[in-house]
């Protein structure tokens, strides 16, 4: 799928400027970026992009009676940071005006002697009369709209396959902007959801190529196993024992602890995660039950921690980082809100302190090997966690904005993200890695 967009790109730009891949280069790459930074969105901005993201997918992807979908220039804006969270390659921003909608981004690139930006543009134009584009630009190459609409519909008819493509942007059967809001009306089409789910799907795993549900389900038995035993409440020594098991199987260690870490995120974060692997729990696995409660399984005395610290490792491994920590700092911003537990640090803590364990396991053979070495049996839980004590905890909002300087993105919580990082960075499991 994504091969194909990127031969359609290539084609389309080929048509455009016969001189080739050293004239585009030429003309795309530039000295300074058309954005060059983005301000980050509060607390309950942050918030809302997410609730609105949800929102939209799922009228996107389920719609049956039709959908009107409508944002303002900050709701964009907020989804496109909340998107970028953890990328500070990209900027981008977008803007309302009675011409459409305009959206400029840039991407830093290695530095060259032509530039190290990458600049684009994209317009999408008011329509009565279906989804148009005004134009697509890459640094000072322009496609017109006239050309554009067409491309984009032959590069989603390539996509999904079977004139799907042009359904998608048929379904789109108005676009209006007034003031600061702009206005899709879309169409009834059920058809297009489920090819969609279903291109979605492939490419994912295309992407993610997560590890065979056989290899999983070895380090879920394992799990179960460990938790035979009623006074195993430790996080550490399952940890340690799916890192014991990663040894004795001796295959790629990167797969190894990748099928490692997922079973953990199944068996203590979310069931969930075995969609993305396949059938893990099949036969016995289906129906064993832990005799330890699970809820009594902790890290530094807490059993939430274990969630946040597993899932967080897990969304790693089928995402990217940055999208496991704003996932986590969502959860937060929403449980500062007048209804939730409070903003913790320590969570957050949990959740960065996942990502790097993730990250670590499976950046490549020698470190995971060596993380292998240091935590298989049962290692000490301050090998690969954090002291979380003393950090601020469960503040509701307005003692979050106080303490904090209006919350996410502030001087004061950037200060507290990078004690966060520094102690995980201190870990024996970490150094080096």
């Amino acid at each position: 799928m994504f091969r194909r967009f990127f031969v359609l790109l290539l084609v389309i730009f080929g048509l455009v400027f016969v001189a080739g891949p050293i004239a585009v280069a030429l003309l795309a790459i530039e000295r300074n970026p058309a954005v060059a930074s983005m301000p980050k969105p509060t607390a309950e901005e942050l918030a809302r992009a997410g609730r609105l993201l949800g929102l939209y997918l799922r009228a996107l992807l389920g719609i049956e009676q039709g959908a009107v979908l409508t944002v303002s220039a900050r709701d964009i804006n907020n989804l496109i940071a909340y998107a970028a969270s953890g990328n500070d390659r990209v900027a981008a921003r977008a803007e309302l005006s009675p011409a459409g909608v305009a959206i400029v981004g840039t991407l830093k690139l290695p530095a060259t002697p032509l530039g190290e930006f990458a600049n684009a543009s994209v317009g999408i134009a008011p329509s009565q009369d279906g989804f148009k584009l005004t134009h697509v630009r890459l640094g000072t190459i322009e496609v017109p709209g006239l050309l554009a609409t067409p491309a984009l519909r032959l590069a989603l008819d390539w996509a999904l396959g079977d004139g799907y493509g042009s359904a998608a942007l048929a379904a789109v059967r108005s676009v209006t902007v007034q003031g600061d809001t702009a206005t899709a009306r879309l169409a009834p089409t059920p058809q297009l959801a489920a090819r969609v789910k279903e291109r979605m799907a492939t490419a994912f795993k295309e992407l993610v190529r997560p590890p065979a549900p056989e290899t999983v389900r070895a380090y879920y038995a394992r799990i179960l196993e460990v938790a035979s035993a009623p006074n195993a409440t430790g996080f550490a020594t399952y940890l340690g024992a799916v890192l014991r098991l990663a040894q004795e199987r001796a295959g790629d260690p990167v797969v190894e602890n990748r099928a490692a870490i997922l079973a953990l995120a199944m068996f203590f974060g979310d069931s969930r995660f075995e969609r993305f692997v396949g059938a893990v729990r099949t036969g016995a696995l289906d129906t064993a039950r832990p005799r330890v409660k699970l809820d009594s399984v902790n890290l530094s005395g807490r059993h939430d921690l274990v969630q946040h610290f597993t899932i967080s490792a897990g969304l790693v491994l089928i995402s990217a980082s940055g999208l496991a920590w704003t996932i986590g700092e969502l959860k937060e911003i929403q449980d500062s809100a007048p209804h939730g537990s409070g903003f913790s640090f320590s969570d957050i803590a949990g959740d960065r302190a996942g990502i790097r364990l993730a990250e670590t396991a499976t950046s490549g053979a020698t470190a995971a090997r060596r993380l292998q070495a240091l935590l298989a049996g049962n290692p000490a839980e301050e090998l690969f966690f954090p002291r979380v004590v003393d950090l601020p905890d469960d503040m509701p909002a307005a003692e979050f904005g106080r303490r904090f300087g209006g919350g996410v993105g502030s001087p004061a919580y950037d200060t507290m993200l990078r004690e966060i990082d520094r102690r995980i960075a201190e870990r024996p499991a970490y150094r080096g890695g």
